[in-house]
């Protein structure tokens, strides 16, 4: 943790002391309790004693305020209490963490019935749940949308774009679905058989499916889910009836 500049003045509280209206500290403010016990204290208690409380009544904050490059105060980051519902023996609370940036106090998260990051669609999803607007990373990999849904999905038809025995990679950040209908036909040059292939690794190996005719010409469709970062191939058959992918754009 950062040390006190040398100098500072400390302003130190040792046991209950009520402070009304407004006071300017300079240096840092300390509570202490020598309570040897396992009860909760110090407690710092910010009380908005209001006739007339209300939904959305904001009744604490902290702010993080430090100076600028050409020695404005500027604010860096708020810690905001907010009512939710105000209803005796119902009542909800949210806190709301603003950080500054690009020069604006924005809202990054907040906290009530779960978790929810920047303005998702649906707010809050219950407690112990994470809603976020946009992706949950890990080490900078995106995992969140950890299924086919996610923010930005939709179908888009790959037929002129794909080929058989064509390797492809999904790169989208998320997973996606795929909906392959190729026809086989025994006469074709792509062979009486058609594999689809998923893998980690390229050329990929897992089958997901697979078809053969001994007569004639068939259809044989299928639809798989391929992990970010995957590859996958319809290895084999002779034509494309159809080829759709659930993803985003690119």
């Amino acid at each position: 943790d950062p040390s006190y500049p040398a100098g500072s003045a400390l302003v130190h509280i040792a046991g209950t002391e009520t402070i009304t209206g407004d006071k300017t500290f300079s240096g840092a403010l300390i509570q202490t309790s020598t309570d040897a016990g396992a009860a909760l204290a110090p407690t710092l208690d910010l009380y908005r004693d209001s006739a007339s409380p209300a939904a959305s009544d904001a009744i604490g904050g902290i702010d993080f305020n430090g100076e600028d490059s050409v020695g404005n105060k500027q604010l860096y980051a708020r810690l905001l209490a907010v009512i939710q519902d105000p209803t005796s023996t119902s009542e909800d609370g949210k806190l709301q963490i603003y950080t500054t940036i690009a020069a604006t106090s924005t809202l990054e998260a907040e906290i009530a019935g779960g978790i929810i990051l920047g303005s998702p669609t649906g707010s809050f999803k219950g407690v112990n749940t994470l809603n976020a607007a946009s992706g949950v990373y890990d080490n900078g990999t995106r995992i969140l949308p950890l299924i086919v849904g996610g923010t930005g999905q939709t179908w888009y038809d790959k037929s002129g774009s794909r080929a058989l025995t064509t390797v492809y990679q999904n790169t989208s950040g998320y997973p996606i679905m795929v909906n392959v209908d190729v026809i086989v036909n025994t006469s074709g040059s792509g062979g009486a058989a058609i594999d689809y292939l998923v893998g980690s690794a390229n050329p990929p190996t897992i089958r997901v499916g697979y078809g053969n005719v001994t007569s004639d010409a068939h259809d044989v469709p299928i639809s798989f889910i391929v992990p970010n970062n995957y590859y996958y191939e319809a290895l084999g058959g002779n034509t494309i009836r159809n080829w759709a992918e659930f993803r985003d754009s690119s």
